[in-house]
């Protein structure tokens, strides 16, 4: 398993589509930087952790980290398929679950990489605006950074099952672009919301920041809707793995 991991590392690296990921890590701080100078400059408001935190989650739970994350997932689990390498790399003496869980194993240690250059990235935004040492604001909102990654590489198995049932890069996306549909038309039923798992990360954000509509009851369910879909979907994966002939 650990050299299964070491290998799909190693393949991540030679690849172009981390850089394009990384660069993907950059819109959402690019944009809370814009907005709150924006806001500073022209409307006078001063700048808090909160609101530049939170609008940074924001744009990337609605927008960048579903399109990202699918297309990394899309890339890991397809790339074999679109070149033939799936031939040799089901020969290793490996079994194909292993491959599966030890790809799965590797996307989660990359989403994280990127979610933390996405929240570092935030910190140094807010300490353009904010003269007050960041070390306080970057403990108190790590934990929500962190939960909510995780809720997105719950959803990732989807992605995976996609990908591995069609063998191309594209439908894994159109999910993703569905997903970011459910997203913002949840933005217009926040009671509806919560139960529309794809936009459970946003609804968490909101809940945790104190920003969640009032007169709306909490979020009734989190894990207990995105833990069957994680492994409903990634049992459903491995069983397509070792169900497909190559």
């Amino acid at each position: 398993m650990l050299s299964a991991i070491g290998l799909e590392l190693m393949k991540w690296k030679r690849s172009k589509i981390l850089l394009s990921a990384v660069i993907a890590a950059f819109v959402a701080p690019f944009i809370t930087l814009v907005s709150t100078s924006l806001k500073t400059s022209n409307l006078g408001i001063q700048a808090e952790w909160v609101d530049i935190i939170a609008l940074c989650m924001q744009v990337n739970h609605l927008f960048v980290f579903p399109l990202t994350f699918s297309a990394l997932a899309a890339f890991i689990f397809v790339q074999e398929y679109q070149t033939g390498a799936v031939i040799n790399l089901f020969t290793l003496p490996v079994s194909r679950k292993s491959i599966i869980l030890a790809k799965t194993i590797t996307l989660l240690l990359t989403l994280m990489v990127l979610n933390l250059l996405s929240y570092v990235l935030t910190i140094f935004v807010g300490k353009v605006f904010i003269a007050a040492s960041p070390w306080a604001a970057f403990v108190r909102f790590f934990p929500l950074a962190l939960k909510t990654c995780f809720m997105q590489f719950s959803l990732m198995p989807i992605f995976i099952c996609i990908g591995l049932w069609t063998r191309h890069f594209v439908p894994p996306l159109i999910t993703a672009g569905a997903f970011i549909m459910i997203d913002f038309i949840s933005l217009a039923m926040p009671s509806v919301g919560p139960f529309l798992f794809p936009a459970l990360p946003y609804y968490v954000i909101l809940q945790e920041i104190g920003w969640y509509p009032t007169g709306i009851r909490g979020i009734p369910y989190t894990w207990e809707l995105l833990v069957p879909v994680f492994f409903i979907f990634l049992i459903t994966a491995l069983v397509i793995s070792e169900k497909q002939d190559i």
